[in-house]
């Protein structure tokens, strides 16, 4: 008999136990069901024009949704938020009494290109491509000087001449730019059918050294003879000079001279760019007559006299003045390389 006493004693204690601990077992199940609801984003970034899709997990209860700045940004009764204006808001997920929030931060759209600067040369062509993160993926092309640079509705830009012009690239209200220069491509040799434009500059190999030469200025008639005036050397000589030449046109040529390397043995001298009787037409098949030219310190002079004849490294600006008979307007001139080949220069003027 009291062994059937303590096991039901036993079994009583056991059943008073389980009593009280069962209850508190299902506190922490509900607790941590409920710490399990949540919204899917605390903080979001949204470009203008775009959606965003909010959700509540860890229920299944319909969430009340509503945003602080409908300006901003709105919410569907699904929780899909749509951006309209740059700024900030608050989008509030409701269930029950409780309340489950996301920070929205509404940006506006970008552009990017893939290059914002580019030299092409004339008869060329260049593509661009951009991206933007907005609603819509079109792009529009746009230039600001077609006759410079022109594109396509794909950003294919075509260096028509020289100049500088900028191409936009335009989407959901934004842009962005490319410098374009066109430059009009040296001709390191030159041809007789198309000798090399000084004017775009040329690095010249001599027999005696190396010099890089720029024809800065062609001034003609009046603008030439007004310079000439200004320089000091249009005197009672050089007036006197033109008179002796009728029907011709005074022509004045500036160039910047830097005699690079060698001219040891010899100083680089004027008459290694234009010699005023050895020129030939446009096209280089035929001699012209020799031109007369005005005498000035040998029809070449620096700004600085000590710089006259340019030894190895020295530069200055150098010019001639020439009779040129009034119906000439274009010549080409050969210059002798250290090979001895003929490196053909052209003058329209």
């Amino acid at each position: 008999m009291k062994r059937i006493a303590k096991i039901i004693a036993l079994s009583m204690v056991l059943f008073v136990g389980c009593a009280f601990t069962v209850p508190a077992a299902t506190g922490t199940l509900e607790s941590h069901a409920a710490s399990k609801v949540k919204i899917s984003k605390k903080k979001a970034t949204v470009v203008k024009g775009k959606t965003l899709q909010l959700k509540v997990k860890g229920t299944k209860k319909k969430a009340k949704w509503t945003s602080s700045k409908k300006k901003v940004a709105t919410v569907n009764k699904k929780g899909k938020v749509t951006a309209k204006k740059a700024g900030k808001t608050v989008i509030t997920a409701k269930i029950g009494k409780k309340k489950y929030k996301c920070k929205i931060t509404v940006k506006n759209p970008t552009v990017k290109i893939s290059k914002t600067k580019v030299t092409a040369n004339t008869g060329t062509s260049i593509k661009l491509t951009a991206t933007t993160n907005g609603k819509s993926k079109k792009i529009k092309w746009k230039s600001s000087n077609g006759q410079i640079a022109s594109v396509t509705s794909k950003g294919v830009v075509y260096a028509n001449r020289a100049g500088t012009a900028t191409i936009t690239a335009s989407a959901n209200g934004a842009s962005a730019r490319c410098k374009v220069t066109v430059v009009t491509p040296v001709d390191p040799v030159g041809s007789r059918t198309n000798p090399a434009n000084l004017a775009n500059g040329a690095t010249i190999k001599l027999p005696d050294g190396t010099a890089y030469v720029k024809l800065d200025k062609i001034l003609k008639g009046n603008a030439a003879i007004s310079q000439l005036d200004d320089m000091e050397q249009w005197d009672e000589f050089a007036r006197d000079e033109y008179s002796n030449y009728p029907n011709t046109k005074v022509v004045y040529f500036e160039y910047t001279v830097q005699a690079s390397s060698g001219f040891s043995n010899r100083p680089f001298e004027g008459f290694d760019i234009i010699n005023p009787y050895g020129l030939y037409n446009s096209t280089c098949t035929a001699n012209i007559s020799a031109i007369e030219f005005l005498n000035m310190q040998g029809a070449y002079e620096g700004q600085d006299y000590s710089k006259l004849t340019l030894y190895g490294g020295a530069s200055s600006k150098m010019y001639m003045v020439l009779f040129v008979p009034e119906n000439l307007n274009a010549f080409s001139y050969p210059i002798y390389k250290s090979d001895y080949s003929q490196f053909w220069t052209k003058y329209a003027f």
